[in-house]
């Protein structure tokens, strides 16, 4: 557990939360919580190098950019084949996420891959090219009939004290 000043815990409570809709979000963040944009950039940067905040990025509200074909792909890979398909799967830039899961009883899938398309067509076309590629061709297709949550993660909330 970290020790944080009520200013950090001001600044976690901004950045776990969207980011101001600004040209300049950790400016508008740095005048909310009465710092410079310098400092909050500065604590920020700190975090990351001690392994604090391991990755920063976006939510990104899919559907209003046009896709709505994204569809979760689980993968029944070998297991001498993981460590390669999960590299190469990896690096397309229509899949967003790319995991290795255990296997379960019934269910033989190990990778799971998340695929950013504009329709379901797309989305099935997508899938196909990267079995094509990695040689992986069993897989499921698993489309998201409603989505019921989508947010990211609060760790400090009003009532808590310490992280």
């Amino acid at each position: 557990m970290i020790e944080l000043t009520e200013k950090e815990r001001e600044l976690i409570r901004c950045i776990q939360a969207d980011l101001p809709d600004d040209k300049r979000p950790f400016l508008a963040i740095a005048k909310k919580i009465g710092w410079t944009e310098d400092e909050v950039m500065a604590r920020i940067i700190k975090w990351m190098e001690q392994g604090i905040i391991k990755r920063f990025g976006a939510l990104v509200r899919h559907q209003n950019l046009g896709f709505e074909g994204n569809a979760m792909v689980a993968w029944s890979v070998p297991e001498p084949d993981v460590e390669r398909a999960g590299r190469q799967m990896s690096g397309y830039p229509f899949i967003s996420h790319c995991y290795e899961r255990e296997i379960r009883p019934g269910w033989p899938y190990n990778i799971y891959t998340m695929i950013h398309a504009a329709n379901p067509d797309e989305a099935r076309s997508l899938a196909q090219e990267v079995a094509k590629d990695t040689g992986i061709k069993d897989f499921q297709i698993l489309h998201t009939v409603k989505e019921w949550k989508k947010k990211s993660m609060e760790y400090i909330l009003e009532e808590d004290q310490d992280v």
